[in-house]
């Protein structure tokens, strides 16, 4: 009776065997690397494409398109597929945080290492207030892309993209201001058709904006109006930046670096800033029984270069910077009688103020 024999390739068995175990072993070894990674690291960082997440390069391999610190230690960069990384540690370690979105973010800014705030594709504004622990979806009034964000305080931001009309072909630009941190988000209007790409503020009246075709736009009233400046240039400009409402940066294509001393304005421009500021008190009229506070308020009128500096004295006391000055009045009557407040402001361009004075009155109770 014949035997039927079932031949074995040995050597195939093996070598399947010996990839199977070393396929353990580097997924053995992955997951010790994923365990060993800083709480968070990994924290919903998607590659875009539905639920992959990255796990080799770590932590992502997304494009990065912004970052920004707000000291040595603290900063964030956002990127393609709504990536946000932050670091508490100036870079050595970066974590993941959950931006919500798969949209791509062009840019990212904060004013602490609480307020931020990062825009991209399809009108997307996100926002936070812990640092990023939390980020919160925006309304922007627009489905456009946002390509820049610039804030000079927790409340006053501005976000600068595009506008196409497909059905003529012509760009028109996208400039959205808010004064509430970003609760609501206002168009405001220039004469530019461009591809704008990135904004800065000195403060929340002196403000740049560059872009496509060597645009550049300026204000000096926060945005209320917007004028164009001669750039001397065709190519596209991609960034800006100034130190100062004088002294700014802009760079584009074909290595273009251009640089102004006179805030991009010609010398009949806003930037020749002669005229000196104005400041008010509020001391109260009459006799009064209590410490008084006074607050000096300063104003620099259109177009002004800023308020730089106020002064102020007490009964002809030494020079002291601020805006408030506390009259005291004691309860052994040490204190009363007239005091007088000088005060005056200096702004941006040098100009000084002629001093005020008001007096404040004080007759503390009898004991």
């Amino acid at each position: 009776m014949g035997q039927s024999v079932t031949r074995t390739n040995q050597p195939a068995t093996r070598r399947r065997r010996s990839a199977l175990a070393l396929l353990a072993l580097a997924l053995a070894l992955a997951l010790a690397t994923l365990a060993a990674l800083p709480a968070g690291a990994l924290a919903f960082i998607s590659t875009g494409d539905g639920g992959w997440f990255w796990q080799n390069p770590l932590p992502q391999g997304n494009d990065l398109t912004s970052v920004t610190f707000t000291d040595s230690s603290h900063g964030w960069a956002v990127g393609e597929a709504g990536t946000i990384l932050a670091t508490s540690d100036g870079g050595a370690t970066w974590n993941g945080q959950s931006s919500g979105t798969n949209a791509r973010l062009w840019a990212v800014a904060f004013t602490d290492p609480s307020h931020g705030w990062a825009v991209g594709g399809d009108g997307i504004i996100l926002a936070t207030t812990d640092g990023g622990t939390t980020w919160t979806k925006q309304s922007s009034g627009t489905n456009e892309d946002l390509y820049s964000v610039t804030f000079t305080d927790s409340s006053h931001g501005w976000a600068v993209g595009e506008s196409y009309d497909w059905s003529t072909g012509t760009p028109s630009s996208v400039i959205l201001a808010t004064t509430d941190g970003g609760a609501t988000w206002t168009q405001q209007h220039s004469a530019a058709n461009a591809h704008l790409s990135s904004v800065t503020f000195t403060d929340a009246s002196h403000g740049w904006v560059v872009g496509y075709s060597g645009t550049i736009l300026a204000t000096t009233d926060g945005g209320a109006t917007w004028t164009q400046q001669s750039s001397g240039t065709g190519y596209a400009l991609y960034s800006v930046t100034f130190t100062d409402s004088f002294h700014g940066w802009a760079v584009g294509d074909e290595g273009t670096i251009l640089a102004t001393t006179t805030g991009g304005w010609a010398p009949s421009g806003p930037s020749q800033d002669t005229t000196p500021p104005v400041t008010t008190d509020d001391a109260p009229a009459g006799w009064q029984n209590a410490p008084v506070t006074v607050h000096l308020t300063a104003s620099d009128p259109s177009p002004g270069s800023g308020i730089a500096h106020t002064y102020y004295t007490l009964d002809g006391g030494s020079q002291t910077e601020g805006t408030s000055v506390t009259v005291a009045a004691p309860a052994d009557h040490s204190g009363d009688g007239t005091h007088t407040i000088t005060y005056w402001s200096v702004d941006k361009a040098g100009n000084v103020e002629d001093p005020h004075t008001c007096t404040v009155t004080i007759d503390t109770p009898a004991r």
